[in-house]
């Protein structure tokens, strides 16, 4: 497995991600030593760094609609474009719905299932780390793709794309995972993007410009 997508399971709701209480109390604990050893002015480029990593790393709690047929955002961030296009992984290579969604370094980077589905496959691609408000991002930049099949049969795909400053993708769940609505499957670190595609039976809700929350924002309704 490449070595920047590791898979885990979370078996509870974390308030922090565990990736962030790691590197913000080894900031914390930098801090401490450098407090005692070098000087206090120093010390706080650590502890605001800490503080900085664990708001980074929140998971908010998120209620999903129970409205049946509505696809979720996967993403906190800016809707920076929302087109149809083809995919390569697309049945018959049709044109899909694609909304695409720029996390900034301030946003929640926790991505959370639009819809109900099974995994069926996780594809892992390396590539370039082009400024993720850019279209050429979806296609260029470091990239993981999950392949989604819901109870119906309907495919859809989920991309989280690494951005300028992302250097890692961690995926939650492992091929062939059953997750629910709004369920988590994965993050980015830092900045980063989240690429929706849909078919054409689903009717699309938002525009570009539009605000989103993971699991939470309404982005299209099944016909």
């Amino acid at each position: 497995m490449n070595k920047k997508l590791i898979s885990h399971r979370y078996s509870q709701p974390f308030s922090i991600v565990r990736e962030g209480v790691a590197i913000g109390s080894t900031a914390f604990v930098f801090g401490a030593i450098v407090w005692v050893y070098v000087c206090a002015a120093f010390a706080w480029m650590f502890i605001l760094f800490g503080i900085w990593a664990l708001y980074f790393f929140r998971d908010p709690v998120r209620i999903a609609p129970d409205t049946p047929g509505v696809a979720v955002s996967p993403a906190d961030g800016l809707i920076v474009s929302v087109d149809q296009r083809k995919f390569e992984r697309a049945p018959n290579q049709e044109d899909m719905h694609c909304i695409g969604i720029f996390m900034n370094a301030l946003d929640v980077h926790v991505n959370r299932m639009p819809l109900a589905a099974e995994v069926t496959e996780i594809t892992y691609i390396k590539g370039r780390f082009l400024n993720a408000t850019l279209d050429k991002s979806s296609t260029e930049n470091e990239r993981c793709i999950y392949t989604c099949k819901m109870k119906d049969g309907t495919t859809f795909f989920v991309v989280q794309i690494a951005g300028l400053v992302a250097r890692r993708i961690v995926s939650f769940c492992t091929q062939g995972a059953q997750l629910t609505l709004g369920e988590r499957f994965g993050l980015i670190r830092f900045g980063s993007r989240v690429d929706l595609y849909l078919p054409q039976n689903f009717s699309i809700l938002v525009k570009e410009g539009q605000r989103t929350l993971a699991g939470e924002t309404v982005m299209a309704q099944k016909r």
